[in-house]
Parts: C-alpha cells; structure tokens; sequence
C-alpha cells in the first residue's frame, strides 16, 4: 500500500517520503505515536481515501465509469478491484434509481 499512498500524495508539495516517514506512519497507526504533518505516506492515505470516496460517488452517479479507471494505468487492477467492489452488490434497479434521484 506505501506504494499507492506515494502516488496519492507525491505531487501535494515537499513531503517525506523516506523508509523513516513509512515506519513513524506504522508507529502511528499501531502504537499511536505521533505524526509529523510533513509524512507523505500519511498525507498520501488521506488522498487516497478521499479519491476513492469521490470515485464512488461518480462512479453511482453515472459521471466515471470502471473501466476509465482500469484504463488509467496507473493504478494496480487489483487494488482497484479492492477499492471498487461491492459498488452495486445487495441493491436493486430501483434502490439505485432512488439513490441516484436524491442525489
């Protein structure tokens, strides 16, 4: 995952993207030790989140479909079959048509 959380976060200005950012982002999320602002592993996770959450939405809302996503080629199939899936599972025609007219 350090890998996709570099690509989310290396063009959000100077970061620290060095073996010692990586370990003190594990540190964080294991133990809860502090975190600098300037971790781009961190910064990059917060994009990365934010990006697939935005996905979803268009991707609901008719505005992105899967396959420009897989035609990218930027990001691994399957972490985008990871991020991706259950997009529709569970629901009907009709409780996606609800879902899509709230929206």
């Amino acid at each position: 995952m350090s890998e996709l959380y570099l690509l989310f976060g290396s063009d959000k200005g100077s970061l620290d993207f060095s073996d010692e950012a990586l370990l003190s982002l594990y540190n964080h999320e294991s133990y809860g030790t502090s975190l600098s602002p300037k971790n781009g592993f961190a910064v990059g996770k917060q994009y990365l989140n934010l990006q697939v959450t935005m996905w979803r939405e268009d991707l609901r809302r008719g505005w992105l479909f899967k396959h420009e996503l897989y035609e990218d080629g930027r990001f691994p199939a399957w972490w985008l079959d990871s991020v991706l899936s259950g997009l529709y599972d569970g629901g009907s025609y009709k409780e996606l048509l609800a879902e899509c007219q709230r929206i």
